[in-house]
């Protein structure tokens, strides 16, 4: 009997996964566009490291993402997108069997949990360093939940690699391994860390980068950071509904408290703390208050999600616990109101996710809910959540400011001027025309530096978004002078905050 529910449960659960992934993939078609300007960044690091293999550990680019991606990279940005939808399935697999670890009878719930959440959503059609990361993390739970201790430290040591944050907290998985007295597989676990870093420190002659990350806090070496500016320690706790969506943040909520501690708890707790300190205190980190990291925690969110499932057919014997859950779920329910009241106030859109979710919260208060009621919701949760993921997560459509830069580059591929030398800074021209943006012989970042030590002839693409920012610091008026340089194109637009765009392409004449 129990090998025939296991059978079933097996069944659920690959099609569980195989129903994610024909949405993952279903958005990723109906894509014109990617998550932000950083995807492609990241695109580029990863398309280009064949021809120069130092981006393969690219600071920026990140090694954990830049290694998995490079190969997919050189079919485009359709192919990374697959790749994603493929790899997010995957952790979604992954959530299922770390809860069937943890005896969650209805593991499967965990996988559909995980992949409803709309920002791990929006990261299965992206092109960001979070859905690697929730990977390597995922892999490195299962596997110390099972005792392979060879394997966790290889995936444990792979987590920074794509989120450096997250380097803190592999004490969780340290502490592990001294317990089970297995200290090589301590080395095994630094290694990658010490690989990147030591590369870099060689590179640049500078034995500080042996510390990365913490170099750029405690030689506050983190570059033009004011541009992301910080904001309050609470920031990522109110965004919790938000990432994790309706659903799963209330159901996540219930099996956190219910389930017995352990590194999970150890990790959602670690991460969001360090994620509310660094945005709050260390801007040098540039964390920027992006909702996209917290989607490191799905596939933990979702294995939560699905104990608390079960856990409502298990009585709480405890007074002070009953109350203290009860007390959470109020402020759980205060938050879903809230996020709803705010979609609605700044965007006229109602999530009834949100308010289905209230009714769910109330039903979590109970002391124990009978089996057929909670079968029933089960099947109410899921698909509460899916309306949520409907609701919330919508294709990628292209700026008109990224349409515009395009147009600049269909421009510039057929003109004259193709073969000059470029100078800028928005991504979408490096990825419209094609050149290699790490060839100094073809492509350089637009500084006013560069542009002063430019040959005559040069091309100079200037952007309202990136060119008078960050690293670059290039304002229009050091192009707006007709003795050295000559406007050849202008374009105009919108971004996607409703602000004017403007795209000015010069050529150097003197």
């Amino acid at each position: 009997m129990v090998v025939g529910f296991l059978r079933r449960s097996n069944r659920w659960l690959w099609l569980s996964c195989g129903l994610l992934l024909v949405i993952f993939i279903s958005y990723g078609l109906r894509s014109s566009s990617t998550y932000s300007d950083d995807s492609i960044q990241h695109l580029l690091i990863a398309r280009w490291s064949f021809k120069h293999p130092e981006l393969l550990l690219d600071v920026w680019g990140r090694p954990g993402f830049t290694i998995p991606y490079a190969l997919i990279s050189q079919f485009g940005l359709a192919a990374v997108h697959l790749q994603s939808a493929i790899l997010a399935a995957i952790i979604c697999g992954l959530a299922a069997y770390l809860a069937a670890e943890l005896a969650v009878e209805w593991y499967w719930l965990a996988a559909i949990f995980t992949g409803i959440q709309p920002e791990f959503a929006r990261l299965s059609f992206a092109a960001l360093t979070e859905l690697p990361c929730a990977a390597y993390l995922t892999t490195a739970l299962l596997a110390q939940r099972r005792q392979h201790w060879k394997i966790m430290a290889l995936f444990a040591g792979l987590i920074p690699l794509a989120r450096y944050e997250t380097l803190p907290l592999l004490i969780f998985f340290a502490i592990s391994l001294i317990k089970e007295r297995r200290y090589w597989q301590l080395g095994l676990m630094a290694l990658p860390m010490l690989i990147w870093n030591g590369f870099w420190a060689v590179r640049l002659s500078d034995w500080t980068n042996l510390l990365f990350p913490l170099d750029r806090v405690l030689f506050e070496k983190g570059g033009s950071v004011s541009f992301y500016g910080t904001g309050p320690w609470w920031h990522y706790i109110t965004r919790l509904p938000v990432a994790f969506g309706s659903v799963p943040f209330a159901l996540a909520v219930y099996g956190f408290l219910r389930m017995r501690w352990n590194s999970l708890h150890w990790w959602t707790v670690g991460y969001i703390a360090i994620l509310a300190i660094s945005y709050w205190k260390l801007p040098a980190t540039q964390i920027a208050g992006y909702d996209r990291h917290l989607a490191i925690l799905a596939p933990i969110i979702g294995t939560f999600s699905a104990y608390g499932l079960q856990a409502l057919g298990q009585p709480i014997n405890q007074l002070w616990q009953r109350w203290g859950i009860r007390g959470a779920l109020i402020l759980v329910m205060i938050g879903l109101l809230g996020m709803a009241w705010i979609r609605w106030i700044t965007r006229g859109i109602i999530l009834y996710d949100a308010l289905l979710s209230v009714g769910l919260v109330a039903l979590l208060m109970l002391p124990m809910l009978k089996a057929s009621w909670q079968q029933r919701l089960v099947a109410a949760s899921m698909l509460i959540g899916l309306l949520g993921l409907f609701i919330r997560v919508q294709p990628f459509i292209i700026q008109n400011s990224d349409q515009q830069v395009l147009n600049a580059t269909q421009w510039f591929m057929q003109s004259e001027y193709r073969e000059k030398l470029v100078l800028a800074a928005i991504p979408w021209f490096a990825y419209g025309t094609g050149i290699d943006p790490y060839d100094p012989s073809r492509y350089q970042p637009i500084t006013p530096a560069a542009v002063e030590q430019a040959p005559v002839g040069s091309i100079i693409v200037w952007d309202s978004r990136f060119s008078w920012t960050l690293q670059w610091q290039t304002p229009r008026s050091l192009l707006e002078n007709p003795t050295r340089f000559r406007l050849l194109k202008q374009y105009h637009g919108v971004n996607s905050n409703g602000n004017p765009f403007e795209l000015a392409i010069y050529q150097k004449i003197n």
